[in-house]
């Protein structure tokens, strides 16, 4: 199945968001957190793989000004219609790859998360991300590890490929791929253990997920897996890069 119908294919069915998401989002709580002081006070954001613009909508209320790509048409569709009951006019979203896409400005902030690893070509779409940035623009970037307990035990295969990634990396991958690219590496983050790694990979656990949003449960679930990522390793790597 080619990239953009497994795209369409993810977002067929989707609900509608109507309201920004917090610090203690389960989903995204590991991203914010981690990134939170690189954040400007104002400027232009590029959100790369926006999907139907959860986060993108998290930087549109900060008062930065964003641009949301993706490659599925019908998420893009849903990522308008969040845009109008949240009655952000500071998102954009246009349907297209970081290959093809030609913006007429640089961006201050550039964000990429679980992007390169569904890209054939990540060293060059690294070098494009780089021409697109301001001098002192931050790159955030998330990839998922081949150090994740889950999968050096065979059990990601299918899940991997159902979701279309072509590779994990190593933090020596990723790093030398950055370095290369014309970008400082600043910050490197070791997030998401075993426990949480499950609940978005396996179907049977994932229906977990929606009890995260009571705090305490969510609290004690991410205490004791943050004890685990030092004992079996990490499945996610979120790292902080400067244009200078």
């Amino acid at each position: 199945m080619s990239p953009v119908l497994l795209y369409e294919k993810y977002h067929k069915n989707i609900k509608t968001q109507k309201r920004v998401i917090s610090l203690n989002n389960f989903t995204y709580q590991n991203i914010l957190k981690n990134i939170s002081k690189y954040i400007p006070n104002s400027g232009n954001v590029l959100d790369i793989g926006s999907a139907t613009g959860t986060i993108s909508f998290y930087f549109a209320s900060k008062k930065l000004d964003v641009d949301g790509i993706e490659l599925s048409k019908n998420a893009v569709k849903f990522a308008n219609i969040n845009k109008k009951l949240m009655s952000l006019k500071n998102v954009n979203f246009t349907n297209s790859s970081i290959e093809d896409y030609i913006p007429n400005k640089k961006y201050d902030l550039i964000i990429c998360l679980e992007v390169l690893e569904h890209i054939k070509n990540d060293k060059e779409c690294l070098y494009k991300i780089s021409r697109l940035m301001n001098v002192n623009a931050a790159l955030i970037i998330s990839v998922p590890s081949r150090n994740a307990p889950l999968f050096k035990l065979g059990l990601l295969n299918k899940f991997d490929k159902k979701v279309g990634h072509l590779r994990r990396y190593t933090i020596l991958d990723i790093e030398s791929k950055i370095n290369l690219s014309g970008l400082k590496i600043v910050k490197v983050f070791k997030c998401e253990g075993i426990f949480r790694n499950i609940l978005f990979t396996n179907n049977i656990f994932g229906f977990l997920i929606k009890f995260m949003k009571f705090s305490i449960i969510n609290y004690i679930f991410t205490f004791f897996d943050n004890l685990s990522i030092p004992i079996f390793g990490e499945s996610q790597i979120i790292l902080i890069c400067k244009k200078e």
